[in-house]
């Protein structure tokens, strides 16, 4: 591999200076550089860090060089800490403590703090020997594997030496151990006795048992979005000259779990709680030997899975192919190796949710945690703490726990049953006030705080702190569920209603037909949700409530507004923060929500793109070919009687015209897609104006819901471009399924039009709660002097980050070119233009004549025919 060389930065007392030199697969990119040398100064000085560089520019490998430099460097300086070789001679070392104490005293300190020193760098040293003859051992079982792979993950013996794992019963088949399916109803669901409200008194989970105190390693923990991302980052690392990095992914259950009895339930609830069902039978079964539970969670195979982790850098599907091979639980092994991991890679949920960070055992204390695609931070956050309920829900979860009740309550422990009579009361209300809301469908949505939700449904004296621990605590829901789905499979419960017909609760209907949900979803747990969420800070959030003629149509909603309350946690607790994407712009969203009283200081860093100025035109139009009207293509203009139809055409004539002279693929972005399916329509109304715009390319549409997969339509339009000259036009939509994470490259993207600005709905209710939150928040001194006020800026971001998204599509990697139209004259306006990602500023241009566009690219394209590449 060839890497440019790394000058080591001085160990000692004060910051880390950064290197001059980072290591890297080649000879990195001004940007790149740029990019390391800025992430390792925010990471030393413990800040939040906003890093935006355009896709194509190497981000992956230079957050993974410049992260790691970093990290190397910080753990030679805490092995050297204390140790002779960071004594200068002649100098003292500062012992804490010791500015009184006797010279001997000092002296045995500062030996002691040396030889401290001397074993931490010993300890380091063979850590890594240990992982290298790890690495080889697994490079070889690897090469040893790799033909007859396929047979032995059918192989079903447990263990590669042969025989059942402990504690498979003699005669059986150890993968598939008995698990009480065939129990009768008794005990099985009946809850353990709840004596504490105390916080601390209780575990949620068999899970959070103790465990032997590890040694502690500083970590970079890297998010990203989805397990195909993950997978991509590990694949990065492999190739980088940290390949070598004690690295660990961690997924769910659905994606790691090799138990086939298991994994092939219908849900990740169903199988996240058939996992956690096999430890407390094997912990419960103390008498049976180790094993008795899953057959794949044999603590000393576990450990050594760990072991095997963290000495090859793997993805999630090697994992689990390694799983299948060892009979080994993946889930679990690499939990085991969070631990001793320099780097610990995960999706977004693991992070942003508190209580299953903790479930795992992640740590933020003094890590680093670095988060990809990070665009999309801000609502992941608000999706996972906003949660919504419908009417006919509320009804089965209380049809269900009422259930629960009657079969139980004369052998639940006094707390348990009050508990459970308290929740049933609630959710009655609950039920009750969505009964109301049938009468209230007129009046359309209606947003109210918290509180004003409890007093209305007449409950505002219950605590729901307290009900909240115990549905976390008492693990009811799963309790309850399991209930419903015995009674099912034993044909004496309904699953649309979860309630035996004996026990149905007078006071609530049954669920619609309509609504029917699949018996593996847990109504109640769903519920639980929602109770969690009431006890968010009054200011925090607003329960939206929407009528409907039915009750399934019935929604109450709570809607997280302020989602820097969630990430509050982990700015405080960990080192530095970094936030990354390809189109980070506009990037005060990011500072206006997450950085409050206390958080850490703000670092952005913005770069250019590494393709040379010529392989880009970028162009605001603000007249199209016909020019009798502007192009503002806003809400009111295209519902306009007379100036519609007029932006019809005008976006037709541009199309046709881009069609005559872009070679190869044109992207077309439209704001929402009944304004795409009013443009084609327009061309479908008009004789020949289909085959018109089809004259020089074929014709694709993003699909939408019931339509061909969003991957058949890709292929098919790259197929196309690839076999015919001509090229192909695709009708896309910002915001759709095709403005984030497509690769529009080389001939695919060789111009991409986004059509008018994205502005979201100004009259929904929730945006219209967000923007009074954020004026609110701001106060008065957020506006005025001419400054447009706080929600102002909130609305126009939010559409100019869908708009940098999706013209991020093109331009690929440094010798890819294309073209960007911006057919709004909105865009020239000094609150809009400024918010474009700096990579396209400098090359953007605004056209009163679309002419000159025309003219101005032809040169374009035939300058850089002979470039063109697939």
């Amino acid at each position: 591999m060839a890497m440019a060389g790394a000058a080591g930065p001085s160990v000692g007392d004060g910051p880390l200076p950064p290197p001059g030199t980072f290591r890297f697969p080649f000879e990195p990119y001004s940007v790149q550089r740029d990019f390391m040398t800025q992430l390792w100064r925010t990471i030393e000085d413990g800040h939040l860090g906003i890093f935006e560089s355009p896709t194509g520019t190497g981000k992956s490998m230079s957050m993974i060089c410049g992260a790691m430099a970093w990290l190397r460097a910080h753990e030679l300086r805490e092995a050297e800490s204390g140790a002779g070789a960071a004594v200068p001679c002649g100098a003292t070392m500062e012992v804490d403590g010791a500015a009184d104490e006797p010279a001997w005293v000092m002296e045995h300190a500062v030996k002691a703090k040396v030889a401290a020193g001397e074993r931490a760098r010993q300890e380091a040293a063979e850590k890594r020997e240990k992982y290298a003859r790890l690495r080889q051992q697994s490079l070889h079982l690897e090469h040893k594997h790799k033909r007859p792979s396929k047979r032995l993950r059918l192989d079903p013996n447990p263990d590669s030496k042969g025989g059942p794992a402990q504690g498979g019963a003699a005669g059986t088949d150890a993968s598939e151990p008995a698990d009480g399916d065939g129990e009768d109803i008794g005990d099985e669901f009946l809850l353990a006795d709840y004596c504490s409200d105390d916080a601390d008194a209780q575990s949620s989970s068999s899970e959070d048992e103790a465990e032997e105190e590890k040694p502690k390693t500083t970590k970079i923990l890297f998010c990203s979005r989805t397990h195909s991302q993950l997978s991509q980052f590990m694949s990065e690392l492999k190739n980088s000259p940290y390949g070598d990095a004690r690295a660990v992914v961690l997924g769910s259950r659905q994606t790691l779990c090799v138990n086939d009895k298991v994994k092939k339930l219908s849900s990740i609830s169903q199988i996240n709680d058939k996992c956690k069902d096999l430890q407390e039978k094997k912990a419960a079964d103390s008498g049976e030997k180790e094993g008795a539970g899953c057959p794949y969670l044999h603590t000393k195979r576990v450990r050594a899975f760990a072991q095997q982790t963290l000495a090859v850098v793997q993805d999630v599907e090697e994992l689990a192919s390694r799983g299948v091979r060892t009979k080994t639980c993946p889930y679990y092994g690499t939990r085991e190796a969070i631990a001793e991991a320099e780097i610990v890679a995960m999706p977004y949920n693991l992070l942003l949710h508190k209580s299953t960070r903790d479930a795992v055992g992640l740590e933020l204390e003094g890590n680093v945690v670095l988060i990809d695609e990070a665009h999309n931070l801000l609502s992941s956050i608000e999706a996972i703490h906003s949660n919504a309920v419908s009417g006919s829900l509320l009804e089965r979860a209380h049809a269900q726990l009422h259930t629960y009740h009657a079969k139980y309550k004369s052998r639940l422990h006094p707390k348990n049953l009050r508990y459970v009579q308290q929740i049933l009361e609630v959710l009655k209300a609950f039920v009750a006030y969505a009964q109301s809301l049938l009468s209230d469908r007129k009046r359309g949505t209606k947003v109210v705080t918290v509180n004003d939700f409890l007093r209305e449904c007449k409950i505002d004296n219950v605590n729901i702190f307290k009900l909240a621990r115990y549905f976390d605590v008492s693990g009811i829901s799963k309790k309850v569920n399991g209930l419903v789905l015995k009674l099912d499979e034993a044909g004496s419960v309904s699953p649309r209603k979860g309630t035996a017909p004996a026990a149905a609760a007078p006071a609530v209907s049954a669920a619609a037909d309509e609504d029917y949900v699949a018996k593996h979803v847990s109504a109640l747990k769903m519920t639980e949700t929602f109770f969690s969420l009431l006890t968010n800070r009054e200011k925090d959030g607003r329960l939206v409530l929407q009528g409907g003629k039915s009750m399934s149509d019935v929604s109450i909603k709570f809607l997280l507004l302020n989602p820097g309350v969630y990430f509050e946690d982990v700015l405080l607790k960990a080192r530095a923060v970094i936030l990354a994407g390809g189109t980070m712009s506009p990037t005060r969203q990011f500072t206006d929500e997450l950085c409050m009283v206390g958080t850490p200081p703000c670092d952005v860093f913005s770069c250019g793109h590494v393709i040379p100025p010529s392989n880009l035109a970028a162009a605001i139009l603000c007249k199209g070919p016909i020019g009798k009207v502007n192009l503002e293509f806003s809400y009111e203009n295209r519902e306009d009687p007379k100036i519609g139809p007029q932006l019809l055409n005008e976006v037709t004539r541009l199309i046709i015209n881009l069609c005559n002279v872009v070679p190869d693929g044109l992207v077309v972005f439209f704001p929402s897609y009944k304004y795409e399916a009013e443009v084609y329509n327009h061309w479908a109304k008009q004789e020949g104006m289909l085959d018109k715009v089809q004259q020089k390319k074929k014709l694709f549409r993003e699909p939408r819901s019931g339509g061909p997969p969003v991957e058949t339509v890709l292929r098919d339009y790259a197929k196309h471009i690839e076999e015919n000259r001509g090229g192909a036009l695709l009708l896309s939509v910002v915001g759709g399924k095709m403005s984030e994470g497509i690769n529009f490259k080389d001939r695919l993207g060789r111009c991409v039009v986004v059509v008018g600005v994205p502005f979201p709905n100004l009259y929904s209710a929730e945006l219209q709660e967000k923007m009074a939150f954020i004026d609110k928040r701001a106060g008065p001194g957020g506006s005025g002097g001419g400054k447009p006020k706080p929600s102002d800026e909130y609305y126009t971001s939010i559409a100019m980050k869908a708009v940098n998204q999706s013209i991020g599509r093109a331009i690929r990697h440094q010798k890819d070119f294309s073209t960007i139209v911006l057919a709004d004259a909105r865009y020239n306006k000094e609150t809009i233009r400024p918010l474009l990602s700096q990579w396209i500023q400098a090359s953007v241009e605004s056209y009163s004549q679309f002419g000159a566009v025309i003219k101005k690219w032809g040169g374009f394209f035939k300058g850089h025919q002979s470039a063109a590449t697939f």
